[in-house]
């Protein structure tokens, strides 16, 4: 199962290394940085407050934002009563206009049931 950090900035380069509690709080506990071509790596374990959840992602497909979607998509009018499309027509529309959706979350590698 995959855990979505709610609020945290994905580092820009390195790395933040975390502590996941089981109450569901997170707590950065490190970071990597990098300085005219040396890593460096600081610890803040005991010294950065808890500001993140994390949130239980179950197996699943591919995420789209579907607000976004369905913004996209014309609100019916006077003209759609006169429009000659099968269903068939409009679900494969539907589907490719879908499919053509950026992706926001790949798919997981787990079976989704």
């Amino acid at each position: 199962m995959a855990v979505l950090i709610e609020s945290m900035e994905m580092p820009k380069e390195g790395f933040v290394e975390i502590l996941i509690r089981d109450d569901g709080t997170v707590q950065q506990t490190g970071k990597s940085y990098r300085i005219d071509g040396t890593d460096y790596y600081t610890s803040y374990i005991g010294e950065m407050p808890v500001m993140y959840k994390a949130v239980p992602v179950p197996p699943h497909g591919r995420l789209i934002d579907a607000d976004a979607f369905i913004s996209t998509i014309r609100p019916l009018c006077e003209e759609d009563k006169f429009a000659a499309c099968t269903f068939e027509t409009v679900k494969r529309l539907m589907v490719e206009h879908i499919n053509n959706t950026p992706t926001i979350i790949p798919a997981s590698k787990e079976v989704s049931t």
